[in-house]
């Protein structure tokens, strides 16, 4: 919708903003229906007239932050996403249980708008009704929790790329490089270095082809 840039309000606008601001002024009980209209307000700059930016209009009309409007119409939005997907509403007698307060519907925010009916669903089964604030915190917290799969494929990925900067197998190659090149040296050492060195390099060895066939196995 493109909204003039002049600051004169056509009649219908000066109607729709007296109606907004009664919804506003009736209490800020209703979170929902104060957010739609804060949302409205903002979106077709119904403040315009009166003021000269938003925040002056949330400021000086409401005594609002900036941040006490963005929290209402997230809120606002959240909860007509719930009512509109009824498979997800939970009746108590023929009453649909829906969120009450704006810290309810806040705390769904975090969560992709599409997940939070069903996170709201969860939160009204495990509370069994009408959930706080704080039980919804608790079922989105668990949903945005890494799945223990999840947190193990993320530690063998780090693994294996610190595996793959590790200096042991550079390390090893430059090792092979230097004894082949001065081959005639190690007839030179005495026995019992090189007793050391070769059961160093077997241990090595053993645990290196562990490790290629339990990665082998998995991958077949």
């Amino acid at each position: 919708m493109t909204i003039e840039s002049t600051g004169t309000l056509s009649e219908a606008e000066h109607i729709e903003l007296w109606e907004r601001e009664q919804t506003i002024e009736r209490g800020l009980q209703a979170f929902y229906e104060v957010g739609e209209a804060l949302l409205a307000i903002r979106e077709k700059r119904l403040y315009r007239e009166s003021h000269t930016t938003w925040n002056q209009y949330l400021r000086e009309r409401w005594d609002m932050g900036k941040s006490q409007a963005f929290y209402l119409i997230q809120s606002a939005e959240t909860y007509r996403a719930i009512e509109d997907h009824s498979s997800t509403i939970v009746e108590l007698g023929s009453s649909p249980i829906l969120p009450t307060t704006e810290n309810q519907a806040r705390e769904l925010t975090p969560l992709p708008p599409d997940e939070r009916p069903q996170a709201w669903r969860e939160a009204v089964e495990k509370a069994g009704g009408q959930p706080t604030a704080e039980d919804v915190k608790s079922v989105v917290r668990e949903r945005k929790a890494p799945s223990a799969t999840t947190r193990v494929t993320g530690d063998l990925k780090e693994l294996i790329s610190n595996m793959q900067k590790s200096t042991i197998i550079s390390g090893l190659e430059s090792v092979y490089d230097e004894w082949s090149r001065h081959r005639e040296l190690i007839e030179q050492l005495p026995d019992d270095d090189v007793t050391h060195f070769l059961d160093n390099l077997r241990k090595g060895r053993t645990a290196l082809s562990r490790l290629i066939t339990l990665v082998e196995g998995e991958r077949k």
